[in-house]
């Protein structure tokens, strides 16, 4: 399915089910062909989605199979770098063909299958991928989360797992997944933007949603990070978009103000960085 069917399947009154809680967002979101490129994996996953936790899932799993190559199709993934800089929990090391230590953050924690783990805090020595499902990793969620609430967040822990040849991934791409992880949720954002558009009423919204995935799919035609400065406007007028939501939804009392109004900042938190790495 490509963008135009996805619009058109859209605009015919589809994708209004609402998606209750992670599992049944994970369930939705393996309906997506695994033949959908990234680009049109993250719309898709963002017209699945009704609130904010589930666009940044959406997108989430967009970015990392567009930095990494020849990932497992049919599952959940997430890119475990941090580590805790307090020291409670040492962070990951390789002894005896074996991985040991901690990840601090995992996206989608109860639901993930595979983790794509650095040894330390940066790519510097590689990258390993490890089954969820091994005895020998520990998934613990953290109950306290702020932001994206509706998403499970939590830490990983290895114990004694075995390395082999197979284990260690391409992880070259990997180094572009800081404009990779904007990009795709401004991409999810836009499928989600048109349905709040539309249910807010907001012809505007949903039209100007509609021209910036003309714009972002080009963009990624092109490669995602192959022109930030062009990048760079579309990102704003997202958040902009964004914004404008949230005050019809705040206006309107309605079911998804508060969504927005704790989670809304996801459509313009990483400019920032973007405009930081536009003048490197």
């Amino acid at each position: 399915m490509n963008k135009a069917q996805l619009l058109d399947r859209f605009g015919a009154g589809g994708f209004i089910r609402p998606v209750p809680d992670e599992g049944e967002f994970k369930a939705r979101w393996l309906t997506i062909p695994s033949s959908s490129d990234a680009f049109t994996a993250a719309l898709h996953g963002g017209l699945i989605a009704d609130r904010l936790s589930w666009v940044f899932l959406a997108a989430y799993q967009s970015a990392v199979r567009a930095c990494f190559k020849d990932m497992p199709d049919q599952c959940w993934l997430s890119f475990a770098v941090s580590e805790d800089k307090r020291g409670n929990f040492p962070g990951t090391r390789l002894e005896d063909g074996k991985l040991h230590g901690s990840k601090s953050w995992i996206a989608g924690v109860n639901h993930v299958d595979h983790l794509l783990v650095t040894i330390g805090p940066s790519l510097d020595h590689g990258c390993l991928i490890v089954d969820c499902a091994g005895p020998e990793v520990e998934l613990g969620a953290r109950p306290d989360a702020s932001f994206l609430a509706d998403m499970s967040q939590g830490h990983a822990t290895f114990h004694d797992y075995p390395i082999n040849d197979e284990s260690w991934v391409d992880a070259a791409g990997a180094i572009d997944f800081g404009l990779a992880e904007p990009f795709f949720v401004s991409t999810a954002a836009c499928g989600y933007l048109l349905k709040e558009g539309q249910r807010l009423r907001l012809d505007d919204v949903v039209q100007s949603a509609q021209n910036l995935l003309d714009k972002m799919e080009t963009l990624f035609q092109a490669g995602f990070a192959s022109d930030l400065e062009s990048f760079l406007p579309l990102y704003q007028s997202v958040k902009e978009l964004g914004q404008t939501c949230s005050a019809g939804s705040a206006a309107s009392n309605d079911q998804a103000a508060t969504d927005w109004q704790q989670n809304g900042r996801l459509l313009g938190m990483y400019g920032k960085g973007l405009r930081a790495r536009a003048e490197q």
